[in-house]
Order: structure tokens, then sequence, then C-alpha cells
């Protein structure tokens, strides 16, 4: 076991070792700066945007609660007893429909004859 175990301490100190890495080009580096740094405006842009686009939000839903209550403020319900003439006009709604659907049915009657 003690063999397992040294070739395991040699793996770990030879892949430990910084000089077998190959580090990136300058030119690399650059590239990867400017486009992280247009990927950051971007991101930048967007969020200012979306703020922008929140706070508009947020004004239009403050000024409808406002119309909103003061619709509410405006509303009178009362206990109010219907006028005669209502009730009245109310009565005959019935009976009115069922004369107009009667000259209906007549008037396309009329039509049927004629049209033959």
């Amino acid at each position: 076991m003690a063999l397992g175990d040294e070739e395991t301490s040699k793996e770990d100190t030879l892949g430990d070792d910084d000089t077998s890495k190959v580090l990136p080009s300058t030119d690399k580096l650059a590239t990867e700066v400017d486009s992280l740094s247009e990927a950051l405006i971007s991101q930048d842009k967007l969020l200012k945007h979306a703020t922008h686009e929140r706070k508009e939000y947020k004004d239009k839903l403050e000024q409808a609660l406002k119309d909103l209550l003061f619709t509410k403020s405006y509303v009178v319900v009362s206990n109010e007893v219907e006028c005669n003439a209502c009730a009245i006009l109310m009565s005959n709604l019935p009976s009115m429909q069922t004369k107009y659907a009667t000259l209906l049915d007549e008037l396309e009657e009329v039509k049927a004859v004629g049209i033959s």
C-alpha cells in the first residue's frame, strides 16, 4: 500500500506544477476584456431601460389608483325608491316586448308572401 500512496503523492506534486500550464496570450486576454466590457455596457443599458420602464409603470399604477379612489368617492348609492313613472314603464316593458315580437313575426310572413 505504501507504493500506491507514493504514486498518488507524486502525481499530485506533478499536477500542482504551475510551469506546465500554458498562459493565454495578451491578444486573447485583450479580446476577452473587450467582449466582457461590451457585455457589461449592454447589461447596464438593459438595467437602465428596465428601471425607466418600472418607473413609468409605477406612475401609471399610482394614477390608476388615484382615479379609482376618485371614482369611488363620487358613486352615490342611495336607498331611494323609484318614481311612479319608472315603475309603470318597467311593468309595461314585457307587454311591449311581446307586441314587438308579434309585429316582427307578421312582417316576416308578409315578406314571405310577397316573395312567393
